[in-house]
């Protein structure tokens, strides 16, 4: 642009100059200063800005206009820029998994359909529940339940009791799937017990730190003691404080639950398998059916957690009472009755017990809620047992609804499961579903594969709970 005005200007005063300075000596005219500041300055400037100013206001109105365009432009940019870091961080995060795992020791599990690995046949089967003379509706007929017969003569026997004998028919029954399982587990126990006893020697004992002199120090006449008498150094063991019991039982039960008579029955068990009092605790959960679920999870991490305690879970509940079902069946006519127990004996993974080896591990994958990407971190997204017809996923909702069966078929979209890989559990435990989630979960350690099986709540999708019988080897995914 400054070269077309000075170019202009050249040329301007090229010609003024020439037609000037040509008539003044044309005419003969002596011109004065003034004359060549009017003629030879104030003209040639005057006339360049005339020819020069549509071009010069064109060129200003231009640069305005882009600057205006650039602004706007700016303004776009920026909001844009804004939008995108919005929509960036609405977007959601890969979510990281958080891993507990478990060392099973023992677990074992009873119901009508059988004990243990015989209840996971029956569910393939399909069994149903059976007619039952001794329970009866409010038109007085006999209904359908799921009983373990094999329970009514022990608590037959139990009544004839007095510290039994005013206790209700579902409390006893309750008690007596309890004892049932402490004596499944007593081997294992007994074990954790005599380990607990040598930790405590090595640990606590003064015996372990007392320093000792040799008699012949004090006296030179002293006699050497045998070998036999002289005390051994306890062995070195894993740290082990004690047993944790936790015993989950329905909520509808919190107010009628004798805890005196049942803690009095769990001490005398303990105490007969060697623990000492202060070696084991008890906690009851009263849940209802929206907790069982998380509850039982939640113990389980906790047991993940607590690195020199050992943890026995156990669920229970009976419904096998005809006074408890009086008051159920004029609310649902086509009540089912059922009763069931599970336990599981569990510690820490860092936990070494002598003597004692894991059977098999539980890992909770939790705030994750793609199932894709726990099979990827754990290198399961190709296992053998995919191409099997064999079952290994425990499914704890009622599939029976088309709205879950959808959930479901969501949930396992991204991974090789398919439905003939599903084990369904709703309904092998009748109406008595306040456990149902909690029962589901320890049911899940007898489902028997290859590599692992899956326990699966759709209403806890983000946690996940694998069964395996190797230690569990993570890889980071990007």
């Amino acid at each position: 642009m400054i070269k077309k005005i000075l170019a202009t200007l050249t040329i301007i005063f090229v010609l003024i100059y020439g037609l000037v300075i040509f008539y003044w000596r044309d005419v003969q005219y002596d011109p004065s200063a003034q004359d060549f500041v009017l003629y030879l300055l104030v003209l040639p400037v005057t006339l360049a800005l005339l020819l020069l100013s549509p071009w010069l206001i064109y060129r200003g109105y231009r640069a305005y206009q882009d600057k205006q365009a650039a602004l706007e432009q700016h303004k776009q940019q920026q909001v844009l820029q804004q939008q995108q870091q919005a929509e960036q961080a609405a977007l959601p995060q890969k979510a990281e998994t958080q891993w507990q795992t478990l060392q099973v020791y023992s677990a074992h599990a009873w119901s009508a359909l059988g004990e243990d690995q015989s209840i996971i046949e029956a569910l393939q089967e399909f069994r149903c529940a059976e007619l039952d003379k001794e329970l009866c509706n409010a038109h007085s007929l006999p209904i359908l339940s799921y009983r373990i017969h094999d329970l009514d003569q022990p608590v037959t026997a139990q009544q004839d009791d007095e510290q039994f004998s005013w206790l209700s028919i579902r409390q006893q029954r309750i008690q007596a799937l309890v004892q049932q399982q402490l004596e499944q587990h007593s081997a294992v126990l007994w074990q954790i017990a005599e380990h607990i006893q040598q930790s405590t020697l090595f640990y606590e004992g003064k015996q372990s730190t007392e320093y000792r002199m040799h008699p012949a120090w004090i006296n030179p006449n002293a006699e050497s003691t045998d070998s036999s008498s002289e005390v051994l150094a306890p062995q070195a063991v894993s740290r082990l404080d004690g047993l944790h019991l936790h015993l989950l039982l329905p909520d509808n039960l919190a107010l009628t639950w004798d805890r005196q008579q049942s803690e009095k029955a769990l001490i005398s068990a303990f105490q007969s398998l060697g623990f000492e009092p202060h070696q084991f605790k008890l906690d009851y959960h009263f849940v209802d059916a929206d907790q069982a679920y998380s509850k039982t999870v939640q113990q389980l991490q906790q047991a993940a957690q607590s690195p020199t305690w050992v943890t026995l879970l156990l669920v229970a509940d009976s419904e096998i009472d005809q006074d408890y079902l009086d008051e159920q069946t004029w609310q649902q006519q086509q009540y089912i009755p059922a009763e069931f127990v599970a336990s599981c004996c569990v510690a820490a993974s860092t936990l070494k017990i002598q003597d004692l080896e894991a059977t098999q591990f539980l890992s909770i994958a939790s705030q994750q809620p793609d199932l894709n990407e726990v099979l990827m971190q754990t290198a399961w997204v190709d296992l053998p047992q995919y191409e099997a017809e064999q079952p290994f996923v425990l499914l704890l909702d009622d599939m029976k609804q088309v709205k879950v069966v959808k959930q479901a078929e969501q949930y396992f979209v991204n991974t090789p499961i398919q439905q003939q890989h599903y084990l369904l559990q709703y309904d092998s435990i009748g109406s008595s579903q306040t456990l149902a989630g909690a029962y589901g979960v320890l049911l899940g350690l007898q489902v028997q594969a290859e590599s692992m099986a899956l326990v699966t709540n759709l209403k806890h999708s983000s946690t996940h709970i694998l069964l395996h019988p190797d230690a569990l080897n993570l890889t980071q995914t990007a």
